[in-house]
């Protein structure tokens, strides 16, 4: 077999040469601009902190090359702490993705999608959490060197959960047990959040209740004091059937008894 080897012509070596010389050029000119950004980034070491400084040094999340449509759930909270100037409960992350129609859907679809995002991302260290509310790194960093000011959820709910349970088994219209306030409550998506975090919030809020008599409880049903639809002794219409109480762990657990 015969192969032909490649011409090349004194064209085309004249072309390379003139090519190479612009990117020699080029090459110079970035080289001069590089030097002049580090020495600008290496004078803020000397007023910024440390740990601000590192978080304005380091590259903010970056997004997921697919279309944001495939991103998992994981990459969709990243990336509004990401853009977000301040800390974000995970309604709030809800509420903000819900305004992104390419994913409003599929959130609507996964009530647990965002929340277990969370833990999965706190358990590698990826994000901060302060209370109830979670941050990315960079600027939770940003925040607490004082570079910017936390910036505030507009429709983040002000109500506590206190007073929240009391609307929630007010709406029951009727007497009811700690297993019908638990229901009720994991019925919304505010009190699902609260009782993934705290599964016993709710038993807790009923002890509370009754020692500040804000509650009535008449055998296994509690009711509000100014609500005259209670059913004392448990003969509600509407009570539950037998089997579907939830007692509280603290009422159930068996009474201590001392040996002498």
């Amino acid at each position: 077999m015969v192969t032909q080897s490649a011409i090349v012509t004194i064209e085309h070596v004249q072309a390379w040469v003139a090519e190479r010389a612009k990117v020699a050029a080029i090459h110079e000119e970035s080289g001069k601009r590089l030097a002049e950004l580090d020495a600008k980034l290496d004078a803020l070491s000397h007023f910024v902190p440390e740990g601000v400084l590192g978080a304005l040094l380091k590259p903010k999340f970056a997004p997921n090359p697919r279309p944001r449509v495939e991103w998992p759930f994981t990459d969709l909270v990243l990336d509004a702490l990401a853009n977000w100037t301040g800390g974000m409960t995970p309604s709030n992350i809800r509420a903000k993705l819900s305004e992104d129609p390419i994913v409003a859907e599929r959130v609507a679809r996964s009530i647990n999608g965002v929340s277990n995002a969370l833990s999965r991302l706190l358990a590698k260290g990826e994000i901060i959490k302060v209370g109830n509310r979670y941050y990315h790194p960079d600027v939770h960093a940003l925040i607490q060197g004082g570079e910017v000011v936390e910036e505030q959820v507009a429709n983040e709910t002000k109500t506590s959960f206190n007073s929240w349970m009391h609307d929630v088994t007010r709406r029951l219209g009727r007497a009811f047990t700690a297993s019908d306030a638990i229901s009720a409550a994991k019925a919304e998506r505010y009190g699902s959040e609260a009782l993934e975090t705290q599964p016993s919030r709710v038993y807790s809020w009923l002890s509370r209740e009754l020692y500040r008599k804000k509650l009535v409880k008449d055998g296994d049903y509690y009711r509000h004091p100014d609500d005259e639809n209670g059913a004392p002794n448990g003969n509600a219409t509407s009570a539950p059937e037998t089997g579907e109480v939830a007692p509280s762990p603290i009422e159930s657990q068996p009474a201590l008894r001392l040996i002498g």
